[in-house]
């Protein structure tokens, strides 16, 4: 099976569906998704386009998905640089192996007033 390209993600209260398609435009995924599986679900896929009706709750799916992407990039460039993490994806990490005074933040910054 190939990797999808393109997801389409319909926003539900409780269940989620799931379309996606590889770069031929056939069908690879079509799947439910209860709102507690969804960031698990997209975690196992390589970074892709999704698009998402546009609503209040798109919003806050979209910056947990970039959340996502920019977590693992950030864990990939971490890793090759030699820190040490715990969880790059929900803000919280151990400080690298070179410089103890030094800390990741993953995850959506902080707002400070």
């Amino acid at each position: 099976m190939q990797a999808a390209k393109t997801i389409g993600l319909d926003i539900a209260k409780s269940v989620f569906q799931v379309h996606g398609v590889d770069a031929d435009g056939q069908v690879v995924i079509r799947r439910k998704l209860k709102r507690r599986h969804v960031l698990a679900f997209f975690e196992k896929l390589p970074p892709c386009l999704v698009g998402m009706e546009a609503c209040a709750t798109s919003h806050h799916w979209s910056r947990e998905l970039q959340a996502l992407v920019a977590g693992s990039l950030a864990a990939k460039s971490a890793l090759r640089s030699g820190a040490i993490m715990q969880s790059p994806i929900r803000g919280t990490s151990a400080p690298s192996t070179s410089d103890s005074n030094s800390t990741m933040n993953f995850g959506t910054p902080s707002m400070s007033s």
